[in-house]
C-alpha cells in the first residue's frame, strides 16, 4: 500500500526558480516570501500591465520591490559546488579512505582478540592441571590466575567494543558511499575517524612469566606421576 505521507522536496528543488526551473541566480524574495531569480522575475513583471504580482501565489504588490536573499544565494553556491565532478571525486576518496581505515582497524582488533583468546585458553588449561595438586601451590596460583584472567577478559571486552564501533562506522560510511551513486547531494557523515574506544594492543597479562613461575612445580608433579606409574 502506498504511503499517504507527501514526499518532502529535496534541497535542490527548494532552491529552484519556478520560472526558469533552474537553480536560483541572484535570488530575490518577494513580499509573499516566494523566491525567484532577479532576472526571471524582472522579465516576468515587464510583461505585465498594471500591478505586478507573484507568479506562484498571484499576490499583487503596489511597488516592484525586490529583496536579495544572501542566505539562499549562499546555499545555492554550496549546492552548485557539491554537484561538481571534482567535489564528488574528492568526497568519494575521503569515504573510501575512511572506510578502508576502519576495515584495517577492525581486522587488527579481531587478530588481537584471537591472540588474547589463545592466552586465556592456555591459562585455563594450566589451571586445570594445577587444580589437581597441593593446596599451597593452588592458593598462590588462584590469586595470580584471577588477576591475569580479569585483565585478559577486560581487554577482550574493550576489543569487542572497539570492533562494534568500527562496524557501526563502516556501516555509515558504506551507506554514504553507496548514496553517491544515486544522489549529487552527499555530505560526508560525521564519523569519528579516531575510535572513541581506546584499546591497548597487548594485554597486561604476561603469559610467559606466568608459565615460567609454575614450570618447575608442574614438571615435578608430572615426573612424580610418571614414577607412580612405573613403580606401582
Amino acid at each position: 500500500m502506498a504511503s499517504d505521507t507527501p514526499k518532502r522536496p529535496s534541497l535542490k528543488e527548494d532552491l529552484t526558480c519556478a520560472i526558469c526551473y533552474d537553480l536560483f541566480t541572484d535570488p530575490v524574495m518577494l513580499a509573499c516570501m516566494h523566491h525567484f531569480c532577479r532576472a526571471c522575475i524582472s522579465t516576468y513583471w515587464r510583461s505585465l500591465r498594471g500591478a505586478v504580482s507573484c507568479p506562484q501565489c498571484r499576490q499583487e504588490f503596489p511597488t516592484r520591490q525586490l529583496q536579495t536573499n544572501y542566505l539562499v544565494a549562499a546555499m545555492v553556491e554550496k549546492v552548485r559546488a557539491s554537484s561538481s565532478e571534482g567535489f564528488r571525486q574528492n568526497l568519494q576518496k575521503q569515504l573510501k579512505d575512511s572506510l578502508e581505515s576502519h576495515r584495517t582497524k577492525m581486522e587488527e582488533y579481531l587478530n588481537i582478540i584471537r591472540q588474547d583468546e589463545e592466552k586465556v585458553e592456555t591459562m585455563k588449561a594450566l589451571r586445570e592441571v594445577l587444580h589437581q595438586e597441593e593446596a599451597g601451590l593452588l592458593e598462590s596460583l588462584r590469586r595470580e590466575e584471577a588477576e591475569l584472567l580479569q585483565g585478559a577478559e577486560h581487554h577482550l571486552e574493550q576489543l569487542r567494543g572497539a570492533v562494534l564501533e568500527a562496524e557501526q562506522s563502516m556501516r555509515v560510511l558504506q551507506q554514504a558511499f553507496d548514496a553517491m551513486e544515486t544522489s549529487i547531494e552527499v555530505e560526508l557523515p560525521e564519523v569519528n575517524l579516531r575510535p572513541t574506544v581506546q584499546v591497548e594492543k597487548e594485554t597486561d597479562a604476561d603469559l610467559n612469566a606466568f608459565i615460567s613461575r609454575y614450570t618447575g612445580p608442574v614438571q615435578y608433579i608430572a615426573w612424580r606421576k610418571m614414577l607412580k606409574l612405573l613403580k606401582p
